[in-house]
């Protein structure tokens, strides 16, 4: 039988509290709460930042960036303190109209032996936040910092001691925290938070849930006392959401203390939900999701969001413009893009591994202009830091929403009574069903199980569970909020909820109830039910439906008894004289009613992620649950603008009037593109990095003498004179950002020479490549089979090859000087695949998806012979 839900923490049920004060407060506009204190920042009850002085209380959105200086990066508190360049920096960001700066504590340096501080990097980091200060812009000051851009910070001393469970690690972290706190503490009118430390959750040491939760009220406790009322943040990432995480946002193993949550979206890369690029509303989707997630919790601050790819200008400003203001009126209360200035620290770990990293500011160089395709975050931010009030509707407010349920057992980790949850498959099902209820205008809200439920008649009608596993109190509270008169739409129903031998008896027949049927039972009266092979078709909505996933890998057997519709499945096994058991139902119950699906409904548009048009065709299924159980279509243009819903992204619409062109592909060429000079009448020598065998024994069919470059290459002497080409073959995606310096200067120091490059990965992106390539990526892409003709002949790319498709694009970049390379294929998706770059009178050719796990070896050998003609 699944077990009852434990008691609610003193956190959970502080929150819970709170959350039922926020109406009485913002109706009254009660300031008195509030202590006088210099103009500090405080969170309201309403979860949002506002300044509070002797006069009263103003709301305060932080619109800002993360920073880390262009000349040092993650070495700033490792060698000479560029207090210039860091005083020009935040005067930028000031006379730019944001007023928010988050900068990092690195622990090595500051607490370079323990208990031994150095008292230099203290005093500048005071200078710091009062430079800061001076400007208007409020801190975030992250202070555990040991990891940051993939790569680990920790002090040497701390060595394998966890620092969570350690006896000297959790006293050396209360002294570290006490002292940060009380460095930054004289310019505390302008601290907006003091954070534990950046993305502890995904990179620090594993421990007990309750070890961390401890560790975190112990830091907490710390910071007040080094700096009394400033805002305390988790600086967590977004394995909160999606992750198995040991830093829970509350449930039945507690919640991390904290006065605001925070989240840290990014597109595509970073999320098991990946859309086709930064241009697909499912992407867009994924960011604000998180944002509902959070909000759900406590209250919200994307304290780090941004495209992790900036060549494109169209790509970034859509995705921006789309996920800013929908991410407000979802209840985050604060903005700050990762970052401010691109990196210049090519040779130095992280940046020479995580190229990337070194192209994601948002000025151009260390000037104060924004890079084209960001203007449109100055504009949110003139407007945002204008409010007066919160939306006009807070997402827990909206009684016109549907509620995404999430399940009190959300995680696994240290949950021995979780019935079979994982973050990472709820999180993708709930974006799912997020992203298709919004294409149809509806708004939605996360609602939490295990709390107490809205009420139907004046806080929240309808509610959808989204294949997620419930325990007997969740089971038991929705169907007294069904009998309320709630609107339940239920997919994925597990036997378990059926069975009186794993499941009280008394929430079989509340199940039982609310559905409308239960487990197939033989009887004289009854036809017996056929057996149902997977896949299941039914017909619904005046579509034809196929089902392929479900709780218990096969479909139930279940037995209709009050249910008022059924949808049986249109095949089964066993002959005319069965019945096809019921798929879906609708069930009258007490003043509610119940659409329950038995599959799992998400996993059918989400098997088809990164394939738009054929996923979205899921929204009809949404559509006509919603039909039939009464609920209206919710398009009203005035009031999905005022909860930040765009009316535009009515995907249904689009499709049935064939409007949506957003992933239109541009048609493939009907011939190869015109051949260009390589610089060589015929290749006979060939240096191969990455040491790939399949692209050796190609090259060597050929006739040409392979040479193996071994990394890390010195300097262009690393490449023997006798070279003709350079091959970075697609296994080598770990190339690092010096070696691809050695290959370029040896490229351009001889006219003639040829680099040919078979796929990109985004850890090795960087200006120099950029350059050379004469293109930029501008997007990350789904990686779905296409074909594109090149050289007389059509190539197929199979599906799959890697996780992300790098786009690369020489129209609309965010740089001139990418957009002079000529593209000699294009594939059937209206991807680049081709691009070929003369520089100095070398040949770049780079070809955009990973050849050398994709061909064959007959064609591999004729790729290569097509790629030296």
């Amino acid at each position: 039988m699944m077990a009852s839900k434990k008691m609610m923490s003193r956190c959970e049920t502080a929150y819970v509290v709170v959350m039922l004060m926020v109406s009485a407060v913002r109706a009254s506009d009660d300031t008195t709460r509030y202590t006088s204190q210099d103009g500090r920042i405080h969170v309201n009850a309403a979860g949002y930042f506002e300044n509070v002085t002797a006069e009263g209380s103003k709301l305060f959105v932080p619109v800002g960036v993360n920073y880390w200086p262009s000349s040092s990066g993650t070495l700033l508190w490792s060698g000479h303190y560029p207090r210039d360049e860091i005083r020009n920096d935040f005067q930028t960001l000031k006379a730019s109209g944001l007023n928010a700066v988050r900068v990092f504590v690195v622990w090595e340096s500051f607490e370079p032996n323990p208990a031994e501080y150095n008292q230099t990097q203290l005093v500048h980091l005071r200078d710091m936040v009062g430079m800061a200060k001076e400007f208007g812009l409020a801190v975030d000051v992250s202070t555990f910092v040991g990891w940051m851009s993939g790569h680990r910070f920790w002090p040497k001393w701390k060595q394998d001691k966890n620092l969570y469970t350690d006896a000297f690690m959790i006293n050396r972290s209360r002294e570290f925290a006490l002292t940060i706190a009380s460095t930054v503490c004289p310019h505390v009118s302008h601290l907006l938070a003091l954070e534990y430390g950046n993305e502890m959750n995904c990179c620090t040491d594993p421990a007990p849930t309750a070890d961390i939760i401890s560790w975190t009220h112990l830091i907490y406790n710390m910071f007040n006392k080094g700096c009394p009322g400033v805002p305390v943040v988790p600086g967590t990432d977004e394995n909160t959401i999606i992750g198995d995480t040991d830093w829970p946002l509350g449930g039945p193993t507690g919640r991390i203390a904290g006065d605001v949550l925070n989240l840290h979206p990014y597109p595509v890369l970073f999320t098991p939900t990946k859309g086709d690029g930064l241009l697909d509303p499912l992407t867009q989707a994924a960011t604000t999701y998180d944002v509902s997630f959070v909000r759900a919790f406590g209250p919200t601050f994307m304290q780090e969001w941004g495209t992790l790819i900036t060549g494109g200008t169209w790509q970034q400003d859509q995705y921006i413009r789309h996920v800013l203001p929908t991410a407000w009126a979802n209840g985050a209360n604060g903005f700050l893009y990762w970052c401010m200035r691109d990196i210049t620290m090519y040779d130095k770990v992280p940046y020479s591994i995580q190229g990337k990293e070194t192209l994601l500011g948002m000025f151009e160089g260390n000037s104060s202009v924004v890079k084209p395709g960001m203007e449109y975050y100055l504009e949110f931010a003139k407007d945002i830091t204008r409010a007066t009030a919160p939306p006009k509707l807070l997402p827990e407010d909206d009684a016109a929403a549907i509620g995404l349920y999430v399940p009190w057992h959300y995680y696994q980790h240290d949950d021995s009574h979780n019935p079979g949850n994982f973050p990472n498959v709820s999180a993708v099902r709930a974006t799912s069903a997020y992203h298709l209820l919004r294409s149809l205008h509806h708004v939605t809200r996360v609602v939490r199980g295990g709390l107490p439920l809205p009420t139907p008649a004046t806080q929240l009608r309808v509610l959808v569970i989204t294949s997620s596993l419930l325990d007997d109190a969740e089971l038991a509270a929705l169907h007294a909020w069904v009998h309320d008169g709630g609107v339940l739409v239920w997919h994925g129903l597990a036997r378990t909820y059926f069975d009186v031998a794993t499941t009280n008896a008394s929430i079989v027949t509340l199940v039982e109830d609310l559905v409308g049927a239960r487990l197939f039972r033989s009887t004289q009266h009854a036809p017996p039910v056929a057996a149902t092979p997977v896949p299941v078709r039914i017909r619904f909505n005046e579509r034809d439906w196929t089902f392929s996933k479900f709780v218990d890998e096969t479909p139930l057997q279940l037995q209709v008894t009050t249910a008022a519709q059924v949808w049986n499945a249109t095949s089964c096994r066993g002959g005319d004289a069965l019945v096809c058991p019921p798929v879906a139902m609708l069930n009258r119950c007490g003043r509610g009613a119940v659409f329950a699906a038995v599959p799992i409904v998400e996993a059918e548009p989400m098997a088809l992620m990164g394939d738009a048009p054929k996923r979205d065709v899921w929204a009809h299924w949404y559509a006509g649950e919603l039909e039939t159980l009464g609920v209206p279509n919710a398009f009203n243009a005035a009031s999905m603008q005022d909860r930040g819903v765009s009316h535009s992204n009515n995907l249904v619409a689009q499709m049935e009037h064939g409007t949506r062109t957003y992933l239109q592909a541009a048609a493939p060429p009907t011939k190869s593109m015109p051949r260009m000079y390589t610089g060589r009448q015929d290749i006979q020598t060939v240096a191969l990095y990455g040491g790939d065998a399949s692209a050796r024994a190609a090259l060597r069919a050929l006739g040409v003498t392979v040479i193996d470059l071994q990394p890390p290459l010195t300097n262009a002497s690393s490449i023997p004179d006798t070279t003709d080409a350079v091959v970075v073959a697609s296994v080598a995606h770990s190339v690092q950002l010096p070696d691809q310096f050695v290959i370029n200067a040896w490229a351009t120091a001889v006219s003639g020479r040829m680099v040919l490059w078979h796929g990109v990965t985004s850890s090795q992106v960087n200006k120099d490549m950029y350059d050379h390539f004469g293109a930029a990526a501008v997007d990350f892409r789904s990686p779905l089979a296409s074909t594109f003709m090149y050289n007389d002949r059509e190539w197929t790319i199979p599906a799959n090859v890697w996780p992300v498709r790098l786009e690369f694009s020489v129209t609309d970049t965010t740089s001139p000087a990418w957009g002079t390379a000529m593209v000699l294929a294009t594939d059937s998706r209206g991807i680049a695949t081709v691009l070929r770059h003369v520089v100095a009178g070398s040949v770049f050719t780079v070809v955009t998806f990973p050849v050398d796990a994709a061909f064959n070896a007959v064609d591999l050998k004729q790729w290569y012979a097509a790629m030296f003609q």
